[in-house]
């Protein structure tokens, strides 16, 4: 709220910013709350950069680097636990990455790193998203398309990688639990984006919308 209503000086909130970005590299806290959380609130950072821009593209890089390198080394896919509540990682990073893919001052090579971080998560093997992942991490894809960035070509190319046809997975679709995994993430993905896109009724979103289709009809 405070960062919302602007009651917050810049200078604290680059402060905050640095302390967060700090918070995501550091190893594990024994609880696993640390991260997520302030992934979460750097969410709410984010956003204050795109409402009042106070970034320049190198610290934009630098926040979505950090993003990139946090889900690229996450390893605990806790969401909500009734003893413990939200953990969220993915979903939280996902967030930061949405607020990213919003600015007016993202550029292309932005928006491709940001499509990067994405990838890295939205078809993994070793969990099954079952707590809104899968529509968090399409949210930073919706956004993006409204910016017509990329082409349907590269849509459709960027989908298509996120399950190549040389990945061994593929053809132990329904005879391992990690290939069924990763079809459950992807499938859930790709719908999210493709039910966005569509309700939205607008052109600009015709491309990703296809692209996601597409991808949906290829999958094993």
């Amino acid at each position: 709220q405070m960062l919302r209503t602007q009651l917050v000086s810049i200078e604290t909130v680059m402060d905050l910013e640095e302390d967060l970005r700090a918070r995501l590299a550091r190893p594990a806290d024994a609880g696993g709350f640390e991260a997520p959380f302030a992934a979460l609130v750097l969410a709410e950072v984010a956003r204050t950069d795109r409402v009042t821009p106070w970034m320049g593209p190198e610290e934009r890089d630098r926040l979505i680097a950090a993003t990139h390198a946090y889900l690229e080394t996450l390893s605990d896919y806790r969401g909500y636990s009734d003893a413990d509540g939200w953990r969220h990682g993915v979903a939280h990073a996902s967030d930061i990455l949405m607020q990213l893919s919003l600015n007016p001052q993202l550029t292309r090579p932005q928006a491709e790193a940001i499509l990067a971080a994405i990838a890295l998560k939205v078809g993994t093997p070793v969990h099954a998203y079952v707590f809104g992942e899968s529509e968090r991490l399409a949210a930073p894809v919706t956004y993006l398309a409204f910016k017509e960035t990329f082409t349907a070509e590269e849509w459709s190319a960027w989908f298509a990688g996120l399950w190549p046809a040389g990945d061994p997975l593929r053809a132990e679709a329904y005879k391992s639990e990690a290939a069924l995994t990763k079809l459950h993430n992807l499938r859930a993905f790709a719908q999210s984006v493709y039910i966005n896109a569509m309700a939205s009724n607008d052109e600009r979103m015709k491309p990703v919308a296809v692209a996601a289709f597409e991808f949906l009809n290829q999958l094993p």
